[in-house]
């Protein structure tokens, strides 16, 4: 229950902090803030909780860049349809 409280309180602040900062910043600053910092926190709890899958799935079997490559053009394609269709 004290979890939920937390959650709840965090995902009701984010209201408050997005009007103050939009009157400031733009919204795509914001955005890639809020991913940044998701990002970060997700990176350091999977490293936590899951040590030698983060390296394995980390690593590159071809070698060539491409499974970076292929999440770079996910996350923008899925960022570009989120801002279009919203």
């Amino acid at each position: 229950a004290l979890f939920l409280l937390g959650v709840n309180l965090l995902w009701g602040s984010t209201y408050a902090v997005a009007r103050g900062v939009l009157e400031t910043a733009p919204p795509i600053l914001l955005a890639c803030v809020r991913f940044l910092l998701a990002g970060v926190f997700l990176l350091l709890f999977g490293a936590h909780r899951y040590p030698a899958r983060l390296l394995e799935a980390a690593e590159d079997r071809r070698g060539d860049g491409s499974a970076l490559r292929s999440l770079l053009v996910v996350g923008v394609v899925g960022f570009g349809l989120s801002k279009v269709l919203n």
